[in-house]
């Protein structure tokens, strides 16, 4: 029996992960600098959309490499057009946002996107991903990065 997507998801979670951010690095809890007042800036000040503008071409080369099924509000899209994949992730604009998931090569891994947040979580990356991704996020002046465990 196949998993559904929401199943699909919580498996996803207990995964490796690695996260494409603005920042190189986890900010440290005990930082003394002022990340919360900075990513509130970002978020008021066009930050957000200028961000889902750099995933959506991350994900627009990286539909190049790998197949997607992407699932946003539970209806799965396989490989959509790039005009639909922009609304899909200009969708996260929306004052309440479903989350946007999009799963590789028949699950091979998850990419997951919360509207609420200036990065993207991409669970299960095998190393020609994280490579693939390392690349990318390069090319859009991002980081990728393990969180510590």
């Amino acid at each position: 029996m196949d998993l559904s997507y929401d199943d699909l998801t919580e498996a996803f979670l207990d995964r490796e992960y690695f996260v494409l951010d603005l920042l190189p690095e986890q900010v440290p809890a005990d930082s003394r600098g002022q990340y919360f007042k900075i990513e509130e800036h970002w978020r008021l000040n066009g930050e957000k959309q200028a961000q889902l503008e750099r995933f959506y071409r991350i994900l627009l080369k990286l539909n190049c490499y790998y197949d997607f099924d992407v699932v946003w509000l539970d209806r799965p899209v396989r490989n959509p057009k790039p005009t639909e994949l922009l609304r899909y992730v200009m969708n996260l604009l929306a004052p309440r946002p479903e989350p946007l998931r999009i799963f590789l090569d028949d699950d091979a891994a998850m990419v997951h996107i919360c509207g609420d947040d200036l990065y993207l979580t991409v669970y299960g990356p095998d190393e020609r991903l994280q490579r693939i991704m390392t690349a990318l996020a390069r090319s859009e002046g991002l980081y990728f990065w393990q969180p510590p465990v």
